[in-house]
């Protein structure tokens, strides 16, 4: 299964990439989502690191692990990750479109890796389109959020 979508925004590149990377901003804001995300790894730098997600879907607990595994400055951050035999990769691309403009260009792809994972994987197909929807929705709440505070911090 894949998803890409691009979303336009009233902020600057260098903004949105620091709200991308603030990894305490999100854990905070995943915290009020039930979701608690932790860094795993003794790093300090965003590439290569490791965080573990232990979340709760459709009243199961679950933990998935996720690793950053590409950062450049303003532009991208790429990741890979893992949950319940399902493999994730995706990026966040951040296109100039001006000083205080700019679009992400969000890439993910699932893939599943073991018998349950194969099993679960035509149920899932079936679902695409609600799980699309869902990502295009939340991709709005977070444009939103973005030049929200983008407005904020520049008056």
């Amino acid at each position: 299964m894949q998803f890409h979508e691009r979303i336009e925004m009233q902020a600057s590149p260098d903004y949105l990439f620091a709200r991308l990377t603030d990894t305490a901003a999100i854990a905070e804001r995943m915290g009020g989502h039930g979701i608690q995300l932790r860094r795993s790894d003794r790093g300090t730098d965003l590439a290569g690191a490791v965080f573990d997600c232990d979340l709760r879907i459709r009243g199961r607990e679950m933990r998935a692990t996720v690793c950053v595994t590409e950062v450049v400055a303003d532009r991208r951050v790429a990741f890979r990750g893992e949950m319940q035999g399902f493999r994730t990769e995706g990026a966040i691309e951040i296109e100039a479109l001006g000083a205080d403009r700019c679009a992400a260009v969000v890439g993910v792809a699932l893939t599943p890796h073991g018998l349950r994972a194969r099993l679960f994987a035509p149920t899932l197909r079936m679902m695409q389109g609600r799980i699309t929807a869902r990502a295009k929705k939340l991709l709005r709440r977070f444009r939103a959020r973005i030049e929200t505070g983008y407005r904020a911090a520049t008056g």
